[in-house]
């Protein structure tokens, strides 16, 4: 497949002056390429590799990278309510990076960099036609390498709400998702994100779901208008999606595709085969590495297909449970993921009055969320906007258990699953989502037709402004009446 040149593809765009603006117009989230030389002697002189940030040099620096905590100051606690309504929803985006998470942030950065080992670009290849015996004996070696590279695969399993997504997102939030090498004329894709079409007859779905993600990234190259016209022109028809996506992939050196919501795949009545040979294909053949991610629900799938890539490479796979809880810790050192979560988020409280955790709050919170990230997160989210809206700007035991028994109902049969340990009842739940949009949706709130793009700030206002009209079903309609006027301003 030809690639248009950054010039060729420019034409009837808005004429630049200058390379920035240039980038700026093909790849409007590219950095430029700023080379570090490895400390691996295999991968010196790689500008694939070395334009990537250094590596991390320790788990502490990994914490630091992907942790991300809400914009909070105690003075915050007296601002008006409508203002701390809106703070209060920013819980959602708390992320704490549990052992589990360093882990994943350390494996996909070195997948990244092994992976570009063998790679190469026109540029970095021998020019001499005749090269001398040693040379030659050398380039055997090499090539022989290349022969016997290992395919790179590895699977993320982790139930509904576990934030495994969030998880991978921020772990590879250090490094530059597009690099522009001026030397070579190369937008690098470092990694690549694409979530299974939820029907598919065929690979082509997701062959398309490519395409237009690396559009997403590279608008300037026009991939979206030649591969995916809004009409459905007779010109497209026969066109070889895979041919398209691999040389895609190549073109731009993905580092690594992360395929989401894999569990989907185990639900197809047709089309799971041909993407499941197409994503080994790219593994095996393209040599890009892969990272499925899904619920258990796509374990057995993966497990028969994609064994062999990833026993091959070594890579751990993950398979992630729900945070553990049985006995409160006799001190901070030893306090599980579980515990460490409740009181960080305990601390993020805009309500007038201090949290209070307790040993019998800890079970309490355990029962109402199963040690699910997600749901604990909401718990906090909808008890301190109950504080807030009853105007009793406490939370407490009653307050979360109220929560629990009124604005979670539509989660009570998945959260009986998991008490029970009811694996045949909790397979119906595997796509549940937890996120504030789906949340918004079980609230009967409308969000706009093109929900991509509406803002986490959007989504929230509309949230909040639902959760006052509706009083959380618990608050007095004096009360409801006074707080939805003083948000109506907050609505977008």
């Amino acid at each position: 497949m030809q690639i248009k040149s950054p010039i060729e593809s420019i034409k009837g765009m808005k004429v630049c002056v200058t390379m920035e603006e240039i980038v700026q117009e093909m790849a409007p989230v590219a950095a430029f390429a700023d080379y570090l030389t490895s400390d691996i002697s295999f991968l010196q002189g790689n500008p694939l590799v070395e334009a990537l940030p250094a590596a991390y040099s320790s788990d502490e620096e990994i914490r630091e990278q992907i942790a991300f905590m809400p914009d909070f100051d105690e003075s915050q606690t007296e601002l008006p309510d409508q203002t701390r309504l809106m703070l209060v929803q920013s819980i959602a985006d708390l992320f704490v990076p549990f052992e589990r998470n360093v882990n994943l942030a350390r494996q996909l950065d070195t997948v990244i960099r092994f992976g570009y080992r063998h790679r190469e670009l026109p540029s970095m290849k021998l020019q001499n036609a005749k090269p001398s015996s040693s040379s030659r004996r050398r380039n055997r070696e090499k090539f022989s390498s290349i022969a016997s590279q290992k395919p790179m695969s590895m699977t993320l399993i982790a139930g509904s709400g576990s934030g495994k997504s969030t998880a991978v997102t921020n772990s590879l939030s250090g490094m530059p998702q597009v690099i522009f090498h001026p030397q070579h004329n190369l937008y690098q894709i470092t990694y690549l994100i694409v979530e299974i079409p939820s029907t598919a007859k065929s690979d082509i779905p997701f062959l398309k779901a490519v395409i237009a993600e690396i559009d997403r990234l590279l608008p300037g190259f026009g991939y979206k208008d030649t591969y995916l016209p809004s009409s459905k022109a007779s010109s497209m028809r026969g066109v070889d999606w895979f041919s398209v996506v691999c040389d895609l992939l190549r073109t731009h050196q993905v580092g690594i595709l992360v395929i989401e919501e894999a569990q989907k795949l185990a639900k197809y009545t047709v089309g799971t085969e041909e993407t499941l040979n197409s994503l080994l294909t790219i593994i095996n053949s393209v040599k890009v590495p892969v990272l499925t991610v899904g619920t258990p629900a796509a374990m057995e799938l993966l497990d028969s297909r994609l064994q062999d890539a990833r026993r091959a490479c070594g890579l751990l796979n993950p398979v992630w449970q729900n945070l553990a809880f049985t006995e409160v810790s006799d001190n901070d050192e030893d306090q599980t993921e579980f515990e460490t979560l409740i009181h960080l988020l305990a601390s993020f409280n805009w309500t007038k009055t201090e949290i209070q955790i307790t040993p019998e709050l800890l079970h309490e919170i355990f029962f109402y969320s199963q040690g699910i990230v997600a749901v604990i997160t909401l718990l906090f989210i909808f008890a301190q906007t109950r504080a807030i809206i009853d105007g009793s700007e406490n939370v407490t035991s009653e307050t979360f258990r109220t929560v629990y028994e009124n604005d979670l109902v539509f989660l009570h049969p998945m959260l009986k699953a998991h008490r029970d340990k009811d694996f045949a009842a909790l397979s119906e739940f595997e796509d549940m989502k937890l996120s504030l949009s789906d949340i918004a949706k079980e609230l009967g709130v409308e969000l706009s037709k093109d929900g991509v793009t509406d803002s986490t700030t959007h989504v929230r206002r509309i949230l909040c402004n639902k959760l006052i009209q509706t009083g959380l079903n618990a608050v007095s309609s004096d009360r409801v009446s006074k707080n939805a006027l003083l948000t109506d301003n907050l609505i977008e």
